[in-house]
C-alpha cells in the first residue's frame, strides 16, 4: 500500500489558513486577557483605598469619616498628607518631580490631565504603583471623592479602563466608577458625584443610598446593576 503524502503547496495553504486565523483571533485574545488584568487591578485598587479609610477612621477613635481629623483638614494640603501618611504606605507625593502627576488620560470627550483638571487636593503613590488623588475636601460633605489610576504609568492610561473615580461615603463604603467620559458634574458615566436631586434625575438605572439615620440629603448615588435572572440591585 503507498501513503501520499502532503504536497509543499497543501502544506503552504494549511499554513497559510493558520496564520490568519491567528491574526484574526489573536488580537481579541490579547484584549481579553487584558480586560481581565484591569478587572483583578480594579479590584485590588478598591481594596486598597477602603482598608486605608478602615484604619484611618480607626486611627482617630471614630466610627465615621466625617468625624475625622481628615474630613477637618477641609483642603489643607498639609494637613491632608499628615493624615493620609497615618493609615497609607505612600513612596511619592511631590507634584514637581514625578511625571506620573502629568499624566494625560484617553476619555471619549478628549484627552485630560485628571491630576490637575479635577481640583485635586492631595495626590499620592503607593508602592505598587497605584496613584490615588483627593479631590474638594470640602468639610461640609460627609463623603470623600478619589480619582485613581489603578496601574499608574502602565497603559492604556483611558478612561473606563484603568482611571476610575471612588466615592468614599462616611460610613467607609467605597463605590467605585470607572466612566469613559471626563466630567466634575453629575453624569450617568460619573454618578458618583451627584446629589439626591441630581440621581434621582438619572433615571431607574440608579438609586440614592441614604445613610441610615441621617437627614434624607446625606448618602450617595449609585448604579444599578442586574444579576443573572434576577431583579435591579445596588452594584457592591
Amino acid at each position: 500500500m503507498k501513503y501520499r503524502g502532503f504536497t509543499l503547496a497543501e502544506v503552504l495553504i494549511t499554513l497559510g489558513i493558520i496564520g490568519v486565523v491567528a491574526a484574526m483571533t489573536m488580537p481579541v485574545l490579547i484584549n481579553q486577557t487584558g480586560d481581565k488584568v484591569l478587572e483583578t487591578q480594579r479590584k485590588k485598587a478598591q481594596s486598597v483605598l477602603a482598608n486605608g479609610v478602615k484604619m484611618l477612621i480607626a486611627h482617630d477613635g471614630d466610627v465615621e469619616l466625617s468625624d475625622t481629623v481628615l474630613k477637618g483638614c477641609g483642603r489643607n494640603k498639609d494637613c491632608i498628607s499628615g493624615e493620609i501618611k497615618k493609615a497609607f504606605k505612600i513612596v511619592d507625593d511631590n507634584y514637581s518631580s514625578n511625571s506620573a502627576f502629568n499624566t494625560k488620560y484617553t476619555f471619549d470627550n478628549g484627552d485630560f490631565s485628571i491630576w490637575k483638571d479635577s481640583g485635586m487636593d492631595y495626590v499620592f503613590i503607593t508602592p505598587d504603583g497605584m496613584i490615588f488623588g483627593i479631590s474638594q475636601n470640602n468639610k461640609s460633605s460627609d463623603s470623600l471623592t478619589v480619582y485613581g489610576d489603578i496601574n499608574g504609568l502602565k497603559s492604556p492610561n483611558k478612561g473606563g479602563k484603568d482611571a476610575c473615580i471612588y466615592l468614599v461615603t462616611t460610613t467607609g463604603t467605597v463605590v467605585e466608577n470607572c466612566p469613559t467620559e471626563f466630567s466634575k458634574t453629575c453624569t450617568a458615566s460619573n454618578f458618583v458625584v451627584c446629589n439626591k436631586e441630581e440621581c434621582q434625575g438619572l433615571g431607574s438605572g440608579f438609586r440614592w443610598i441614604n445613610y441610615i439615620g441621617a437627614p434624607s440629603n446625606h448618602g450617595y448615588c449609585t448604579k444599578l446593576v442586574t444579576p443573572p435572572g434576577g431583579d435591579l440591585r445596588p452594584r457592591p
